[in-house]
């Protein structure tokens, strides 16, 4: 995997070669097989673009938090492939979508680029644009191959949802058929366990929206929880640790310059 940043904008490429395209519904977990091996381990709060480009039978993923201005470039519709240049970078086209990234380390003329590409790719090249800018004003093209870190997140409340939901009807469908507590101390002693937890899980969803902290992403594994967190103002992040409800584990507190956000990574074991 290969770090890029262009006109601040930072993001990752990885290419995998591959025998076939892999199946739709098995794509997800392919991407994050390799991701998890590329040593990403916070991909979840990413964005991934995925494209497979059949002529070099490769998938290539481009890992990106926020917009890349290069996903809308395109000017024409009525050409297979074109080609933009932008400095080192060179962005290909397919039927009016982003397709293929390629990064250069020196100066080509047109021709040469259309050689490289050629070569390379095995493409006829339709046009080859330079361009002064990849900021602009066109309008947004529609990807349905863009993996959003949405997604996870709301897996995560759906999960919590549910649990809670299970928890809930279980916890009151038993209360309901007790008559003599004595005789069933023990499913009442787990079933306060598992209310606990449900309890500790909302009283923590509360405790980050009274300080005002946007949750990235929650999961609970291993007996702990593992919370992402951001927030402009790095006073609200420290008062949230310091309020010492939780005993929590600071795994890390950074400041990402893209996002303009002080991230912080921690844990809660004590549950």
């Amino acid at each position: 995997m290969e770090k890029f940043c262009i006109d601040g904008i930072e993001f990752y490429v990885l290419n995998i070669i591959v025998d076939e395209k892999v199946n739709k519904k098995n794509i997800k977990n392919f991407i994050f097989t390799y991701l998890r091996v590329s040593n990403l381990t916070n991909y979840k709060k990413y964005n991934i673009f995925y494209s497979f480009v059949k002529e070099i039978k490769t998938y290539q993923i481009i890992i990106y938090l926020d917009d890349l201005p290069f996903f809308n470039l395109l000017q024409s519709i009525n050409k297979e492939f074109e080609v933009f240049i932008y400095k080192f970078y060179i962005f290909v086209y397919k039927n009016s979508k982003f397709y293929y990234f390629y990064s250069i380390n020196y100066s080509l003329s047109i021709d040469e680029i259309n050689h490289l590409i050629s070569n390379k790719l095995k493409l006829n090249i339709n046009s080859i644009k330079n361009i002064k800018t990849i900021k602009n004003s066109n309008k947004q093209i529609i990807y349905d191959n863009i993996i959003k870190p949405f997604a996870f997140f709301n897996l995560t409340i759906l999960f919590s949802i549910t649990i809670i939901s299970i928890f809930t009807l279980y916890l009151f469908s038993n209360e309901n058929r007790i008559e003599k507590p004595k005789v069933i101390h023990k499913n009442i002693k787990q079933i306060s366990n598992y209310k606990y937890k449900v309890v500790d899980l909302i009283n923590i969803l509360k405790l980050i929206n009274n300080y005002n902290l946007n949750l990235d992403e929650i999961s609970y594994e291993n007996n702990q929880y593992c919370i992402y967190l951001s927030a402009k103002n790095i006073n609200k992040i420290h008062n949230f640790l310091d309020s010492k409800v939780y005993q929590v584990d600071v795994k890390s507190l950074i400041y990402n310059k893209q996002r303009q956000k002080n991230e912080l990574i921690c844990t809660i074991d004590k549950i």
